[in-house]
């Protein structure tokens, strides 16, 4: 059962507006949208878990005018040593940055303070974000919990299990997001390219990517079946 499917048709018509952006944001930081009706990631390496959907848009004041979204998911983030956990967050793979919905945090219950070009989200007396303020647009550093990018690469999983498709991943409980894998579309061009190509392999999962990567069905096959069961 997908536990985002009603979520998903709830959302069938959402849009959140997305701030344009000028210049460069540092890679640890999110921007806090006071306007944006949902939290919006635009990378996969966020999500906790995600699952694919093709009927939001997210519109955009800019020249962009709109753009879809490919996903929904949970995503888990630490700020100031507290962590937030965001549902039914969206991925939009070609926005500029990702954005954190102040409304559905917080809701009613917040208190913005303000100290020169610095600030701090307060709820129920407790300091939950600090940051700077920067072409009218806040500001925070986030860091992702221990672990959770390795866990969250579908093309890191896709690469140790042997490029496999998505029925393995749903097996294992693994994140499923989109592939698009370059050594599986030469392969499909050149069945023979890899073999005998390889450099030498120190780990056990690249000895079995090796075996499984070709075209050709081959007699070591069976040990990802083996490998899945692990």
């Amino acid at each position: 059962m997908n536990p985002y499917r009603n979520s998903a048709t709830h959302l069938s018509t959402a849009q959140a507006l997305v701030t344009s952006i000028n210049g460069s944001i540092q890679s640890h930081q999110l921007v806090v949208d006071c306007g944006a009706n949902h939290h919006i990631f635009n990378s996969t390496s966020f999500f906790l878990s995600i699952s694919e959907i093709t009927n939001i848009t997210v519109s955009t004041d800019d020249s962009n005018g709109s753009l879809n979204a490919h996903g929904i998911g949970i995503v888990i983030i630490l700020c100031n040593s507290t962590k937030l956990t965001l549902k039914n967050c969206l991925y939009v793979p070609h926005l500029n940055c990702s954005l954190v919905s102040l409304l559905d945090i917080f809701g009613n219950q917040l208190t913005i303070n303000q100290k020169g070009i610095y600030f701090s989200l307060v709820t129920n007396g407790k300091i939950l974000l600090r940051g700077c303020i920067s072409n009218r647009l806040m500001y925070f550093d986030y860091s992702l919990p221990r672990g959770l990018l390795s866990l969250n690469s579908t093309t890191l999983w896709h690469n140790h299990f042997g490029h496999r498709g998505p029925t393995p991943f749903k097996r294992l409980g693994l994140p499923l997001g989109s592939i698009n894998c370059i050594t599986c579309n030469l392969n499909k061009d050149h069945p023979l390219l890899f073999c005998h190509e390889f450099e030498p392999a120190n780990l056990p999962l690249d000895c079995v990517h090796i075996y499984l990567v070709s075209k050709p069905p081959h007699p070591l096959y069976q040990g990802f079946n083996t490998l899945s069961r692990l």
